[in-house]
């Protein structure tokens, strides 16, 4: 009776995140197609290019930069000390999002290895505790349900902060980097970064929902199959 209570209990808390934070996805990528803006920046460097100018700018030198055409998805990688380039090339979000894997180098060491290291943490014992609860070694599952909601909070609390952080200060490392390139004209600079808070401002809320959404539904995915174990 507990895990039902606790079943229905997260599918209400999804529910009433998703009508508080009210993330409409294909508005964020209509925002991030506009034909005006990707002409303006197509007259930048290519994407390795601007990712080592602005790695100079921050003082950065040490960092590995690779570009990879087929991915969609820009990261930097803390294991390698690397910053891998989705194929963003025709979009004017890329330099932003250069500068966010940028900012992401710089950021605490300590936070960016409790980060790698928690967030592996979570997705293994999330997979160890399915599989050992329809193994039958795991039979509290209420206790295992809270177990896996501390870590869930513990890697919201990092990972929502240097995601948040970067996206921050993104937008004026990206500003920064245009106008010490002298490509655009002022005017065309701020119309660019205009179109960044706007982005920015449906952006952060979005990363953070997403963190939350993931967490819980882990949790209710592992509540189910519980149930389901028990009353077989």
């Amino acid at each position: 009776m507990d895990i039902i209570i606790s079943i229905i209990i997260l599918v209400i808390v999804i529910m009433l995140l998703k009508y508080i934070f009210n993330v409409n996805i294909e508005k964020v990528k209509s925002l991030g197609n506009n034909e005006f803006l990707n002409k303006l920046t197509d007259k930048f460097p290519e994407n390795i290019e601007i990712c080592k100018k602005i790695l100079r700018l921050i003082g950065n030198n040490n960092v590995k930069i690779e570009e990879e055409k087929d991915s969609k998805t820009s990261m930097y990688l803390v294991l390698s000390n690397k910053i891998s380039i989705a194929n963003l090339k025709g979009n004017y979000t890329r330099i932003q999002t250069i500068a966010h894997e940028c900012i992401h180098s710089m950021q605490d060491r300590k936070i960016l290895w409790s980060n790698f290291i928690i967030s592996n943490i979570y997705l293994i014992y999330w997979i160890v505790a399915i599989v050992l609860t329809i193994c039958g070694v795991y039979t509290n599952i209420i206790l295992q349900g809270f177990i896996l909601l501390i870590i869930s909070f513990v890697y919201y609390t990092v990972k929502s902060y240097l995601e948040t952080d970067a996206m921050i200060k993104a937008r004026y490392l990206a500003r920064t980097y245009m106008i010490t390139e002298k490509i655009l004209k002022p005017e065309e600079i701020e119309e660019v970064v205009g179109q960044y808070d706007v982005l920015n401002k449906i952006g952060v809320k979005m990363v953070n929902y997403n963190l939350i959404f993931t967490s819980l539904l882990r949790i209710l995915l592992y509540l189910i199959v519980g149930y389901v174990m028990v009353n077989i």
